[in-house]
Protein backbone atom coordinates (compact mmCIF):
# COMPACT_ATOMS: atom_id res chain seq x y z
CA UNK A 1 0.00 0.00 0.00
CA UNK A 2 2.77 2.53 0.80
CA UNK A 3 3.71 2.61 -2.85
CA UNK A 4 0.05 3.31 -4.05
CA UNK A 5 0.38 6.54 -1.84
CA UNK A 6 3.59 7.19 -2.69
CA UNK A 7 2.37 7.77 -6.02
CA UNK A 8 -0.08 10.35 -5.09
CA UNK A 9 2.58 13.09 -4.06
CA UNK A 10 3.20 13.54 -7.33
CA UNK A 11 -0.55 13.63 -8.79
CA UNK A 12 -1.19 17.59 -8.89
CA UNK A 13 1.61 20.25 -9.20
CA UNK A 14 0.70 21.99 -6.10
CA UNK A 15 3.41 24.86 -5.79
CA UNK A 16 2.77 25.43 -1.91
CA UNK A 17 3.86 21.63 -0.93
CA UNK A 18 6.36 20.89 1.59
CA UNK A 19 8.37 17.64 0.39
CA UNK A 20 7.62 14.13 1.58
CA UNK A 21 10.75 13.54 3.27
CA UNK A 22 10.60 16.87 5.43
CA UNK A 23 7.04 15.49 6.24
CA UNK A 24 8.56 12.13 7.40
CA UNK A 25 11.74 13.58 8.99
CA UNK A 26 9.07 15.76 10.87
CA UNK A 27 6.84 13.23 12.04
CA UNK A 28 9.99 10.96 13.22
CA UNK A 29 11.85 13.89 14.99
CA UNK A 30 8.91 14.67 16.68
CA UNK A 31 8.25 10.55 18.02
CA UNK A 32 4.51 10.79 16.02
CA UNK A 33 3.73 7.17 16.75
CA UNK A 34 0.81 4.81 15.41
CA UNK A 35 -2.20 5.98 17.89
CA UNK A 36 -1.62 9.37 17.44
CA UNK A 37 -3.61 11.91 15.70
CA UNK A 38 -1.76 14.82 13.20
CA UNK A 39 -3.69 18.05 12.34
CA UNK A 40 -2.78 19.89 9.44
CA UNK A 41 -4.69 23.01 9.40
CA UNK A 42 -3.43 24.30 6.17
CA UNK A 43 -3.52 21.17 4.53
CA UNK A 44 -2.78 22.51 0.94
CA UNK A 45 -2.34 19.23 -1.44
CA UNK A 46 -2.42 16.61 1.80
CA UNK A 47 1.25 15.80 2.24
CA UNK A 48 1.06 15.65 6.02
CA UNK A 49 -1.89 13.59 5.83
CA UNK A 50 -0.17 11.04 2.74
CA UNK A 51 2.87 11.04 4.59
CA UNK A 52 1.10 9.90 7.89
CA UNK A 53 -1.25 7.48 6.62
CA UNK A 54 2.39 5.47 5.11
CA UNK A 55 3.27 5.65 8.41
CA UNK A 56 0.05 4.43 10.00
CA UNK A 57 -0.52 7.45 11.61
CA UNK A 58 -4.25 9.15 11.22
CA UNK A 59 -4.62 12.39 10.33
CA UNK A 60 -6.76 15.33 9.86
CA UNK A 61 -6.42 17.90 7.35
CA UNK A 62 -8.06 21.37 7.08
CA UNK A 63 -8.27 23.61 4.03
CA UNK A 64 -10.25 26.80 3.13
CA UNK A 65 -9.37 25.86 -0.49
CA UNK A 66 -12.47 23.39 -1.98
CA UNK A 67 -9.67 22.42 -4.35
CA UNK A 68 -7.60 21.30 -1.85
CA UNK A 69 -10.26 19.46 -0.03
CA UNK A 70 -10.62 17.63 -3.44
CA UNK A 71 -7.07 17.06 -3.88
CA UNK A 72 -6.95 16.16 -0.14
CA UNK A 73 -9.26 13.62 -0.20
CA UNK A 74 -8.36 12.08 -3.78
CA UNK A 75 -4.72 11.65 -2.35
CA UNK A 76 -5.76 9.73 0.81
CA UNK A 77 -8.80 7.49 -0.46
CA UNK A 78 -7.86 4.20 0.35
CA UNK A 79 -9.82 1.21 -1.43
Amino acid sequence: MENILQATHGLFPYRGKFHPQLIRALLNILNVKKGNIVLDPMAGSATVAVEANLLGIDAISIDISPFCRLIGKVKTFVH
